[in-house]
């Protein structure tokens, strides 16, 4: 099947708990491996040479893979009942390459593009990378290594700072696909009512906004500091085993067994960002969030407070 929807990212904005909203619809249709990275062509360096990065991260190695993924996890009827099949690959936004690439695939395709402040959002992207025992350093020299981790080709989840700069990333959609073809949500609204959020998804794709009731919206993939290491290690970390283990398990299991260790393992009280840090952060972001937030006519200054609260 050919994929005419895509959830571009940005990573740690809330991405999975939408996506996995979306699959209560019939009428979208998603692959074996929710992120198959196959238009992940350019900087976002999939797969990395960092720590972990080729176990952690999945690519579909041929078009025949990528799109047979799409009926391989269903029935031959649930394919016939979709209107959409969903790619969310969250490198998608940031690789520089994909946006062209999805197009010349599909001129004709959805974009679902999902922001969070990228303050916010390099904080939980540097968290989830410790859970998963593949992050070494103190967020601060993590910062200060960036430039020479792309270089040596470390993959984009190691691009705290440069995943964050999303005016550019935007307006590549926006001009290749066009304001019609383009959703823009923020994770700010999401946390608000992420009913609505859907919902508005839903109508954007033209699809029937009634979905199958539900609890409350669960943190899906939330990152996390371990209470207890060696079950980071075992069950966070990239490794041979753990993959084998996901991929033999059906998938809506799988997510919710990970999803329930992650949940126990993690502290309830969650590590803050050093001021200094946020403050520093903030002004290198400063002039892309205003840019953004001219672009999409959107007030953006809460992003730009030293006072925000992290969660």
């Amino acid at each position: 099947m050919k994929a005419n929807l895509f959830i571009v990212g940005s990573a740690k904005s809330g991405t999975t708990s939408l996506f996995y909203e979306l699959m209560a619809s019939q009428e979208i249709r998603v692959p074996d491996h929710k992120e198959q990275n196959f238009f992940s062509k350019g900087c976002a360096n999939v797969p990395g040479n960092g720590p972990g990065d080729k176990l952690a991260t999945y690519v579909a190695a041929s078009l025949e893979a990528y799109e047979s993924s799409f009926t391989e996890s269903g029935s031959d009827d649930q394919s016939k009942q979709a209107h959409y099949y969903c790619d969310a690959s969250v490198a998608y936004l940031y690789d520089d390459q994909a946006p062209a690439l999805i197009h010349a695939y599909n001129p004709d395709a959805r974009i679902i593009i999902m922001l969070r402040n990228p303050v916010d959002r390099a904080w939980s992207h540097y968290r989830h990378l410790k859970r998963d025992c593949r992050e070494k350093e103190t967020f601060d020299h993590a910062l200060d290594k960036e430039l020479q981790r792309m270089q040596d080709g470390w993959e984009f989840s190691w691009h705290y700072v440069q995943m964050g700069m999303y005016s550019q990333q935007v307006q590549r959609y926006l001009q290749i696909f066009g304001h019609q073809q383009v959703k823009v949500v923020f994770l700010d609204d999401y946390r608000v009512d992420s009913l609505k959020v859907v919902q508005d998804v839903l109508r954007f794709l033209e699809l029937d906004i009634t979905l199958p009731k539900r609890e409350k919206s669960q943190h899906h993939n939330a990152s996390g500091e371990a209470r207890w290491p060696l079950v980071s290690y075992i069950f966070n970390r990239p490794s041979r085993l753990r993959n084998f283990v996901r991929d033999i398990l059906p998938r809506p299991f799988a997510h919710a067994v990970m999803e329930r260790i992650r949940s126990f393992n993690n502290k309830p009280v969650k590590p803050k960002m050093m001021p200094e840090t946020r403050s520093r952060l903030i002004e290198i972001f400063k002039e892309d969030i205003q840019q953004l937030g001219k672009m999409l006519q959107r007030d953006l200054s809460h992003w730009i407070q030293d006072d925000h609260s992290q969660r």
